[in-house]
This record gives structure tokens, C-alpha cells and sequence, in this order.
């Protein structure tokens, strides 16, 4: 492959010097292009991509002082190595000429070998320094790209995980003849009542944007524990016998115990631990005469005690096999004359200052008969 030759622009209102110049630059196998002013060297600069400038200070109308500050507020000549070309030594001179975004500089009259291993030695510098950026800027091309295709997998993967959850919700709710809307409505009211949770800064310590996602997500999985009850006690009318009801609590431990071998499959899953929480424990009564732990007030995971309002109020709100709904005002009394022993108080206030977007909630899901 044949190597580059570099390209260096000349910049020298004497016409003498820049053909000194030229002739040393040429000889040594460097294309060389000429400039007589600043304004010629900045419109020559913006047309052409340099491998390095020579510029001399001194010139009419306007110094290389000025032509170096313009050349280095272009994009396209911001890391171009500048040298400057001066007859003057003194430091205020060189400290200028640096200031203003020179690489280096060299004294009038030209030194031969000087100028040629000042170029060599920017030239090679330039070249390590623009395959720096380059790679750089292709490396965070790459993270770029690399970041998008995991937002796009991540938005994939959490999509399949809602369609498998409501699958999983939606498997459980058909064996289940009564409950209809029963998923779309308590996902409704949990949403609901996390985001006002959030909003009031209730239980602050355990209750955040993340939890609250969770619990949100695993909603429709409360009652999935319910494939693992049979159908005859399942969707039996009228009043169940004791034997039957205790079969009906199983439902909680079976969903949990689904969750808890999926979570020993994966490994450590906040998400699957919230599920599991809410499945569990969304019958504990806060004055500890629930099931099937029989936990008391804080105890009982927050999941768990939020259901309870949203599975509760649905329940009262909707007709059953075995009872007609009460309707809405009656079921929010009743929640209300509950709080402190079947649910936590704290969340029955959230519940009341919501109580009027319930009923809408139960409204747009109603049961079509």
C-alpha cells in the first residue's frame, strides 16, 4: 500500500519564505499548498482537509494570532497541528502564539533539518492522536448502539413477561366462572392505590417506584393459585361446607409454592418475591384472623395488604355464584368498618380518598350478563 503523503498548507505574506519552504517540504516528498494572508488561509482551510499548517505571525489585516484562534473554532481544523513561524524570540511572543491554540513554533530564518523533524515529529503525534479519537468516537458509536439494542430488549423481554403473567392470570381466571374482569379490575384498583401510596409517601421505607412496579406487575397473579382447586368446590353454589372452604385456602400456598419453584429456577427476583408475597398473602387480616399464616398488622407484607383492599372490594362490588353485589357505596363502608381488623388503616385512608375512582374502575369493567 503506498504511503500517505501529507498535505501542508504554508501560510507567509513573503514570497521569498514561502518558497524556501516549499522547496525544503517538496524535497523531502511532503504536497505542499500556499496562502499569502489570513483570510485566504481560512477560506484554503475550510475547502481542504490539512495534515498540518505553517503560519507565520506577522502578517497585514490579520496575524496568525487571529487565523489560528478561527482555525481552531472550526470543526474541521480544531485538531490540525499549527506550527508558528516567527523572527521574534521574546516569551510574550511564544506565550501568544500558544494561547491562541498553536502546536509549536519555529524561529525565522528556517532551519532545514529543525522545520523537517518539528513536522515529522506533529505529523506522527497527529496521526496517534486523530486514531485516538476516532476509535473513541467509534467506541461510543458502538456503546450507543449497544445501549439501544438493550432498551429494545429489555422493553421485548419485560412485554413477554406481561403477556406470560396475564396467560398465567388469565389460565386460573377461566377455571374460575364467576370472576370475568376480576384481573383487569383488581390490577386497576392495586395500580390505583400504589400510586396514591407513592404520591402520600405511605410506608416511604418499604414502598418506592420499584416496589410499587412490582406490585402493580404481579397483581394479576393473586388468585393463580385457584388451577389447583377442583372445579366442583371451585364453582360450586351456595354456601361452601368447612372441608370445602379450608380446600378454597389452599389456593394462596399453591400459587406461592408455583412462584417459589420458578424463583428457585431463576435466582434472585425481586419481582417474583413481590408475586409471591401478594399470592401468599393477600387473605392475612390485619388483626391476625386471616390466612394461611395468620400473620398480624405489619407482619403481613405490603403486597399482600394491598390486594386485600382491591380483592375485597371487587368481591363486594360484583355478582358471585353464591351472592348478589352490594354496590358501591355500601362496599366502602364496609372496607371503612373494617380498617384495623381486616385491613391496615393507613391503606383503608388511602382507599377512601379513591373511593369515587373504585366505582368508575368497577364501572368500565363491569360484568356484561
Amino acid at each position: 500500500m503506498e504511503e500517505k503523503k501529507y498535505h501542508i498548507l504554508v501560510v507567509d505574506d513573503v514570497t521569498e519564505n514561502i518558497q524556501l519552504a516549499g522547496n525544503i517540504l517538496s524535497a523531502a516528498g511532503y504536497r505542499i499548498s500556499f496562502a499569502q494572508n489570513g483570510a485566504k488561509t481560512i477560506e484554503l482551510a475550510g475547502q481542504v482537509q490539512y495534515d498540518l499548517i505553517l503560519l507565520d505571525i506577522m502578517m497585514p489585516e490579520m496575524d496568525g494570532y487571529e487565523v489560528c484562534t478561527r482555525l481552531r473554532k472550526n470543526k474541521k481544523t480544531e485538531n490540525t497541528p499549527i506550527l508558528f513561524l516567527t523572527a521574534h524570540h521574546d516569551n510574550d511572543v511564544i506565550e501568544k502564539a500558544f494561547e491562541a491554540g498553536g502546536n509549536d513554533y519555529l524561529s525565522k530564518p528556517i532551519n532545514r533539518i529543525e522545520l523537517l523533524l518539528r513536522i515529522k515529529s506533529h505529523l506522527k503525534t497527529n496521526k496517534y492522536r486523530l486514531e485516538l479519537i476516532q476509535a473513541r468516537e467509534e467506541l461510543e458509536h458502538q456503546n450507543a448502539l449497544l445501549g439501544q439494542k438493550v432498551i429494545e430488549r429489555t422493553k421485548e423481554i419485560s412485554q413477554v413477561q406481561d403477556a406470560t403473567i396475564i396467560s398465567l392470570a388469565s389460565l386460573a381466571e377461566a377455571r374460575d366462572k364467576e370472576t370475568g374482569n376480576h384481573i383487569k379490575r383488581t390490577r386497576a384498583y392495586v395500580l390505583l392505590l400504589v400510586t396514591n401510596c407513592l404520591k402520600l409517601k405511605i410506608y416511604p421505607d418499604i414502598l418506592n417506584e420499584q416496589t410499587g412496579e412490582f406490585i402493580i406487575k404481579s397483581a394479576p397473579l393473586h388468585d393463580i393459585g385457584k388451577v389447583g382447586i377442583p372445579d366442583s368446590i371451585l364453582n360450586k353454589p351456595g354456601t361452601l361446607f368447612e372441608k370445602e372452604h379450608d380446600i378454597i385456602k389452599t389456593h394462596t400456598t399453591i400459587g406461592a409454592k408455583a412462584l417459589r419453584d420458578a424463583r428457585e429456577i431463576v435466582g434472585l427476583s425481586k419481582f417474583l418475591e413481590t408475586a409471591e408475597d401478594m399470592v401468599l398473602y393477600h387473605h392475612e387480616r390485619w388483626d391476625g384472623t386471616g390466612y394461611p399464616e395468620g400473620l398480624k398488622g405489619d407482619e403481613i407484607p405490603i403486597p399482600g395488604r394491598i390486594m386485600a383492599i382491591a380483592d375485597v372490594y371487587d368481591a363486594l362490588t360484583t355478582m358471585r355464584i353464591y351472592k348478589d353485589p352490594i354496590g358501591h357505596k355500601a362496599s366502602v363502608e364496609m372496607i371503612i368498618s373494617e380498617s384495623g381488623k381486616s385491613f391496615d388503616p393507613l391503606l383503608v385512608e388511602v382507599f377512601t380518598q379513591v373511593e369515587k375512582e373504585f366505582e368508575q374502575i368497577a364501572t368500565q369493567y363491569k360484568e356484561k350478563l
